[in-house]
């Protein structure tokens, strides 16, 4: 298998010789990366069409392991999906720097290269202005003596390890390393009598005593909030609320059963800590995470589905990744023994982590995911060849259908509309006027009573505006021009078929006919 890697290898370098000739060191170098990212984007696709077995021995033949190739896979896929149409680009660029790509935060160079082709150096000052997470403040050595370091404690742990730390006199810090230095006793044959004995007479004259009054108010409370629970039954995982509590025992309503369960073996559900965490758009702590991206997922491919044309050929691959999904959701949260309801995500779409609960996942992944576009042409092609990526933005401009592509190509933004038109005759600047003439006289209310169209030039407008015929004071007008364009002053001048002159603001005009 290897000989063959390195025989297609040697066929690819005598295919491209004739391309790259005595190349200058610059060129060699982005001759390196479009190799790399052309050879990638292969890996990616045989890990989506080969089985696993032999997907890991084709890595094996080169000798590299899964865990190597993913962040390489990872952006090859992050290619096809977002940047497909900027392989030239691309390829000039630091295979360092692209790895960086998928991450959130380097969004911003994402749009940059989509718009345009930055140089490695302009990439490099953009990453530089990149927003920050701001530091931590600094906390002095008394703010942190009660922290306990390097424990991610719950509310009723962090309870437990706060109400012993007082009982000692401690830090909580402090108090779970006495506490442990006990057990390490115990457990390597100190005498238990004469290690617990020690423990008493160093810290119990710390403890403060609890009143009478006190228990007894403790043993009787009932007037709690109601609160969610998980727990094992003979291997099985059940959830429920705690609505009443005798003596250590909670009793537990489950799949129309009551069980009576020690309050010590129940594992509380923090439900609104981790609807912070989703809301926040932080990184939800492990293992909710894994459960939550893969029902996102399985929700996303199930959309996907009911979208696809009939007879379309990505669905059966688009089902297999639906199952896929589901399997992995359920697989891993038996593995990291968290209770969901199944039939809620598999019939409803919706992750319910608590019984009767809310769905966690109903504002994300609601629109389809169709498969990526395929890249036409190898970097190598785009990088020597002269072949050109796409159709310039010019052109895309010209074939668009309607004003909504055009003013979705160029993001809204009248500099690049206008620098795209520099070379346009005047019947093609023409056509696009009567296409945003026809767009006026159906979204009037929305384009300009809503300034939609704030961001275009006041003269592109009017030249639109003069094909539409208007409605004012109850005569048929035609636009005439603006005065004080884009003030709080701003009046709308028609001429009546009589030639007299009408004046009125934004608000009053009504579109007639085109």
């Amino acid at each position: 298998m290897t000989q063959g890697i390195l025989d297609s290898q040697a066929i690819a370098a005598e295919h491209c010789s004739g391309l790259i000739g005595d190349r200058s060191a610059p060129e060699k170098l982005f001759l390196s990366t479009a190799q790399s990212l052309d050879f990638w984007l292969s890996v990616a696709k045989k890990r989506e069409t080969m089985p696993a077995h032999d997907y890991l021995a084709y890595l094996d033949s080169f000798g590299w392991s899964r865990r190597n190739v993913l962040p390489y896979v990872k952006l090859a896929d992050f290619i096809r999906e977002h940047l497909p149409l900027q392989i030239g680009a691309l390829a000039k660029l630091d295979i360092r720097t692209l790895l960086k790509l998928p991450l959130p935060r380097y969004a911003p160079i994402v749009e940059q290269i989509r718009t345009g082709e930055p140089t490695q150096a302009q990439i490099t000052e953009s990453i530089k202005n990149l927003p920050t997470k701001p530091r931590e403040k600094y906390k002095s050595v008394e703010e942190k003596k009660d922290e306990v370091f390097g424990l991610n404690l719950t509310k009723a742990t962090d309870e437990i390890v706060s109400a012993t730390a007082q009982m000692m006199g401690l830090s909580k810090q402090r108090a779970i390393e006495e506490n442990c230095k006990l057990v390490q006793e115990l457990m390597t044959g100190v005498d238990p009598v004469d290690a617990i004995a020690r423990f008493k007479q160093q810290f119990v004259s710390h403890a403060e005593p609890v009143k009478a009054d006190e228990i007894v108010a403790t043993e009787l409370q009932t007037d709690f909030e109601p609160y969610p629970v998980q727990w094992h039954e003979e291997g099985v995982i059940h959830a429920s609320w705690v609505n009443k509590v005798e003596g250590d025992n909670a009793l537990l309503e489950a799949n129309d059963a009551v069980y009576s369960v020690p309050l010590a073996e129940l594992k509380r559900i923090n439900i609104n800590a981790i609807k912070e965490e989703i809301n926040d758009h932080k990184k939800l702590s492990y293992p909710y995470q894994q459960l939550y991206i893969n029902a996102v997922n399985a929700k996303q491919e199930y959309i996907t589905l009911q979208a696809l044309p009939e007879g379309d050929e990505t669905y059966d691959s688009t089902l297999k990744q639906y199952i896929r999904w589901m399997s992995c959701a359920e697989s891993g949260a038996n593995r990291n023994e968290i209770w969901f309801d199944r039939n809620e995500l598999e019939e409803h779409l919706r992750l319910v982590l608590v019984p009767d609960g809310e769905d966690l996942i109903a504002a994300v992944a609601n629109e389809p995911r169709f498969k990526r576009k395929e890249i036409k042409t190898s970097f190598l092609e785009a990088l020597y060849s002269g072949v050109p990526d796409v159709p310039s933005l010019e052109q895309r401009l010209k074939d668009a259908d309607d004003w909504d592509e055009i003013a979705s190509l160029v993001r809204c933004n009248n500099k690049t509309l206008t620098q795209a038109m520099e070379t346009w005759t005047i019947e093609e600047k023409e056509l696009l006027i009567t296409k945003l003439a026809a767009f006026l006289e159906t979204s009037f209310t929305t384009a300009i009573q809503d300034k939609e169209l704030s961001w275009l030039h006041h003269v592109s407008l009017a030249k639109a505006l003069s094909k539409l015929e208007f409605e004012v004071n109850q005569q048929v007008c035609k636009f005439h021009k603006f005065i004080d364009y884009g003030t709080v002053e701003e009046l709308w001048s028609f001429k009546t078929e009589q030639g007299e002159v009408i004046v009125v603001p934004r608000n009053e005009v009504k579109v007639f006919r085109f």
